[in-house]
């Protein structure tokens, strides 16, 4: 074979794939991109596409809401912990008192600790609680003494005071509390 003829076939063959090429595009590819089916089906699977893509976003969203919730139950948890401890903890106690106390500039004399019994109201879905009773006795100043007790009833742990006694101590601008103080735990 001649090398113009080998050049000939490759330059007929280009040319039948080019017809090829155009062929295929006219019938089969143009078609689609045009009318109905064309860009407008495009462009609503883009739109489609796009709004899934928000509703995945919007439950993404409503996903971190809800852990953050579930996070923040177990803050509560702790604080009603913390409130209502498992036990008696008297050494907790005693140093809640003590620190209560030298923040309003107190003396404490005494603490003294009893167990009352387990209290329930009988009701199935609640269960027993303890008492524990502490009787504290302290000296400070008129505002000392007022601040104290405001702050035992409004400390994290629950407390109630039962019975309150304030007498003068002889000294000036001192005096004498007698607290009944029941704390709680479970």
């Amino acid at each position: 074979m001649a090398f113009s003829f080998k050049r000939f076939l490759s330059i007929l063959g280009g040319i039948a794939l080019l017809v090829a090429a155009v062929f295929v595009f006219t019938n089969f590819i143009r078609p689609e991109f045009e009318g109905d089916n064309g860009v407008k089906q495009l462009r609503a699977d883009r739109d489609a596409a796009a709004v899934v893509l928000r509703m995945a976003e919007a439950q993404v969203e409503a996903f971190a809401n809800l852990a953050q919730q579930y996070e923040d139950s177990f803050q509560y948890k702790d604080d009603l912990d913390r409130s209502l401890p498992l036990n008696d903890d008297i050494p907790h106690v005693l140093a809640q008192i003590y620190g209560l106390a030298s923040t309003n500039q107190m003396v404490v004399a005494s603490v003294n600790f009893q167990h009352p019994p387990m209290q329930s109201n009988g009701s199935p879905l609640v269960s027993a609680y303890g008492v524990l009773r502490a009787t504290v006795r302290a000296e400070g100043s008129y505002d000392g003494l007022k601040a104290f007790i405001g702050d035992v009833e409004n400390n994290m742990r629950l407390m109630d005071i039962v019975s309150m006694n304030i007498s003068a101590s002889g000294r000036a601008n001192i005096y004498s509390l007698q607290l009944i103080i029941n704390t709680y735990y479970q």
